[in-house]
Formats: C-alpha cells, structure tokens, sequence
C-alpha cells in the first residue's frame, strides 16, 4: 500500500487529483492510499488545483514484495 499526503496548509476549497503510475488515479483529497498488485516503481502525482491554478508534484515510489512486508510501501511527501 502507499499513501500520499501532503504536507501544509490544505485548503478545503482546492481539487487533488492522484495518480498512481500503474494506469489508475482517483480525487482523493489532499490525503489518498493505493494498493499496488504488481512490485516495481512507479511515478505517483498529485496536482492541485483551485482558483483557476493549479501544480503538480511527483515523487517515485519503489514496490517490492518481501516475504515481512507483503508489498506494503508507505510514502510521505
């Protein structure tokens, strides 16, 4: 699993779109997890929009799947 959030101010009138670098993306707020099927990295995104602006901040995330850990990956921006 990987869970984005970001780290500030949150306006709660601003739109976060995520994607996850695997071909999915959701709208889930300035907080948002992803459950990974395959290991491997990806490029997880998040961009921000309100007010006619908007910015977009990506990260590389790395998934593995050992035998502890079951493939769950925790990201923290």
């Amino acid at each position: 699993m990987v869970v984005g959030t970001l780290d500030g101010q949150i306006n709660n009138q601003a739109t976060y779109s995520w994607t996850w670098g695997d071909g999915t993306s959701d709208n889930g707020g300035p907080t948002s997890q992803h459950f990974y099927t395959n290991p491997g990295t990806y490029t997880v995104c998040v961009t921000v929009s309100y007010n006619g602006c908007s910015d977009t901040y990506c990260q590389q995330v790395t998934v593995g799947m050992p035998q502890e850990c079951q493939g769950r990956v925790y990201f923290y921006s």
